[in-house]
């Protein structure tokens, strides 16, 4: 057995479905991944108290607790086999655009040596759901629309390499491309930065042999 995990801090409107809406959303976001839906289940504790759900999946779960009181949701996507986790995130995200969703990926299981690699491109895609992103990527880089998932994949995983050595590195031509127009999209930037790495990675022209260290002194 092996598979990707998303653990999911939600603050917004999203806390505030009922548990009706929020078993469609998690039904929704499971068919979108592709996985098949077995059962579902949610149990409301009452007018602003909040609910508990699960949809249970040949694949695994999705569950969810939201504390309104809080604006607060948390969500749990288990997903192994062939499926498509980022498509089910977006669901979740494209259900409640004016929510703040926080990820975390982690493998799970008897991983294959690729899985690790699985994490990277289904944050890739994520970004590349942003169609302004998407084009501007392509409209100010030599990269084709063909070769810019894994253009953008190269990109997620120099950006989590820097994250985990807490240091900025220099990236590969063409990661430096993608990663440029990245930094200028501000507010995507920020808000990748912020959901899925350790810090702020800065855009830096230093040389492989000169790196920056963000370590406290």
């Amino acid at each position: 057995m092996n598979g990707l995990h998303a653990i999911i801090e939600a603050h917004g409107p999203i806390a505030h479905l009922n548990a009706t809406e929020l078993v469609a959303l998690m039904r929704s976001a499971a068919q979108a991944a592709g996985a098949t839906v077995l059962q579902s289940y949610a149990h409301e504790f009452g007018p602003g108290f909040g609910n508990t759900g699960v949809v249970l999946l040949a694949e695994s779960h999705i569950s969810v607790h939201t504390w309104p009181e809080n604006d607060y949701a948390a969500f749990d996507i288990f997903m192994c086999g062939q499926i498509s986790l980022d498509r089910a995130i977006n669901t979740l995200r494209a259900a409640c655009p004016n929510s703040t969703l926080h990820t975390q990926i982690l493998t799970r299981g008897h991983a294959r040596p690729n899985l690790q690699q699985q994490a990277p491109i289904v944050l890739a895609r994520m970004l590349l759901s942003d169609q302004a992103l998407r084009q501007t990527w392509l409209a100010h880089t030599s990269i084709s629309a063909r070769e810019l998932e894994p253009a953008v994949t190269e990109l997620v995983r120099f950006l989590l390499r820097c994250s985990q050595a807490n240091k900025t590195l220099e990236p590969p031509p063409r990661v430096k491309a993608l990663w440029r127009e990245f930094v200028l999209c501000t507010q995507s930037y920020e808000a990748f930065c912020t959901q899925y790495l350790s810090h702020f990675i800065h855009y830096t022209h230093t040389p492989l042999a000169s790196l920056i260290d963000h370590s406290p002194a």
